[in-house]
C-alpha cells in the first residue's frame, strides 16, 4: 500500500490480480488519508481495491467517524431507542453506555466514536460484575455500536467480537441463582389477602389484589396490567385486550373467572360507567415514574418475604407460562399470549420441572371427578 499526492488530493495505490489500482481518499492532507484508510478496515479497503473504487459512503462513513463526538452519538442514540424499546429497556442501555463512556474516558464525552478500541469494550465488560451483569453490559453497549454502524457514523464496531470471560471468576459469580419461579394456589391466596399486606401497601391494596389477580390468570407483565383500561374488557365475550408496553404487541386473552369475579361490571355499573380510562389509578402513577418503577417490585417481593414467600412480580408470569404448557397448550400459542415473538423466549418462563404430560393431566381431573 503506497500514498501518492496528485495536486491536492491523497490517494492510496494497491496491487491487485489486474494491476495496480489508485483510490482516492479525498483528503489535502496525508496524515488524514492514512487516517482515513485505517478507519476504512483493511476488508473494506481490499474490496474497494478489486472493485477499483473506494465509494463515497465508504469514505463518508470513515470521516464521520472522525467527527462524532460520543456525547453527539450517545444523544441521538437515546432519541432512536426512545422510539424503538421499552421504557426499562432504554434506562438500562443509557445506564450501561454512561457507566462505561465514563470508565473509559474518565468523564470525557467530547472524545470521538473511533477512539473507542475493542480493548476498552473487553476490559470494562470483564472487569466487574457477575456473569448476568456482564452480559447485560455488553448488550448494552453492543445495541449503541450496532445502531452507529448503520447510522453510518462509523465502519467498524468494537464490541461485536467482544465476549463475557469467565476467567478468574470466583464460583458463586459464575452461579447465576436459580429458585423456584412458580406461586402455587396457596402462596397466591395469602399474597392476594388484604389482611395480610403491610400498612405500605394496604392503602391501595384493592388495586394491589386486582393487579395480582390479573397478573395470575394472564401473565401481564405489571407495566401492562397497571396500564389497562376499561375498554380492554369485552365482557360479553369473555376476553382481555391488551397492547403490550414492551413490545407494542396486541394480545387478547380469555378472561378466567377470578378476573371476572373480582371486576364484576353487573356489581359496580356505575363505576364502570364513570370510569372511562384507567382501571387503577394510584399504582400506575408510581409506575411510570422511573425512580418508583422499581420500588414497587421490591414492595411486592418484601410482602412476599413477610408471608415466607420467595416471589417476585414476574413470577405470576412464570407461573401462568407454566400452567398452560401443564394444560397441553403448544408453545406457539403460549407464545401469542405471552406477546413473544419467538417460542425460545417463551422456553426460558416454563419450568419444566412443573409441567406434567398432558395425559397426566387428564388422569389427574379423572380422579377429581370421583
Amino acid at each position: 500500500m503506497r500514498y501518492v499526492k496528485r495536486g491536492q488530493i491523497w490517494h492510496v495505490r494497491y496491487k491487485t490480480a489486474n494491476g495496480e489500482r489508485t483510490i482516492s481518499t479525498k483528503q489535502t492532507s496525508k496524515k488524514d488519508a492514512i487516517q482515513v484508510a485505517k478507519d476504512s478496515g483493511l476488508e473494506a479497503i481490499e474490496m474497494a481495491a478489486r472493485a477499483g473504487v473506494m465509494t463515497d459512503s465508504a469514505i463518508s462513513v470513515a470521516v464521520n467517524g472522525r467527527k462524532v463526538t460520543l456525547l453527539q452519538a450517545y444523544t441521538n442514540w437515546d432519541k432512536w431507542m426512545d422510539t424503538v424499546m421499552a421504557p426499562r429497556t432504554r434506562a438500562n442501555n443509557a445506564m450501561y453506555f454512561n457507566a462505561f463512556v465514563n470508565a473509559i474516558t474518565g468523564g470525557t464525552w467530547s472524545k470521538t466514536i473511533t477512539t473507542i478500541t475493542p480493548a476498552d469494550v473487553d476490559g470494562w465488560i470483564n472487569g466487574s460484575g457477575k456473569k448476568g451483569t456482564r452480559r447485560v453490559k455488553l448488550a448494552a453497549l453492543r445495541s449503541f455500536w450496532k445502531w452507529a454502524v448503520a447510522e453510518g457514523l462509523t465502519a467498524k464496531n468494537p464490541a461485536a467480537l467482544a465476549k463475557v470471560k469467565l476467567d478468574g471468576m470466583t464460583h458463586g459469580d459464575k452461579e447465576t441463582t436459580k429458585r423456584d419461579r412458580i406461586i402455587g394456589d396457596g402462596d397466591y391466596e395469602k399474597i392476594t389477602n388484604r389482611e395480610t399486606m403491610p400498612k405500605s401497601m394496604r392503602s391501595h391494596g384493592s388495586e394491589w389484589r386486582s393487579a395480582c389477580i390479573i397478573a395470575r390468570r394472564t401473565g401481564l407483565r405489571m407495566g401492562d396490567v397497571l396500564n389497562i383500561e376499561a375498554d380492554c374488557f369485552d365482557w360479553r365475550a369473555g376476553t382481555i385486550t391488551v397492547w403490550t408496553d414492551k413490545r407494542d404487541k396486541r394480545v387478547k386473552l380469555k378472561m378466567h373467572a377470578d378476573i371476572f369475579a373480582e371486576f364484576n361490571p353487573n356489581a359496580d355499573p356505575e363505576f364502570w360507567d364513570g370510569i372511562g380510562g384507567r382501571v387503577f389509578t394510584v399504582l400506575p402513577m408510581m409506575y411510570s415514574d422511573p425512580s418508583k418503577r422499581s420500588y414497587l417490585s421490591r414492595l411486592f417481593s418484601r410482602h412476599c418475604k413477610k408471608l415466607g414467600i420467595t416471589a417476585s412480580f414476574h413470577d405470576f408470569r412464570h407461573t401462568y407460562a407454566t400452567e398452560c404448557r401443564r394444560l397441553g397448550q403448544s408453545m406457539p400459542h403460549i407464545a401469542s399470549q405471552l406477546g413473544h415473538s419467538s417460542t425460545d423466549t417463551t422456553e426460558g418462563y416454563i419450568e419444566e420441572g412443573k409441567v406434567l404430560k398432558f395425559s397426566d393431566v387428564i388422569a389427574q381431573l379423572k380422579e377429581r371427578s370421583r
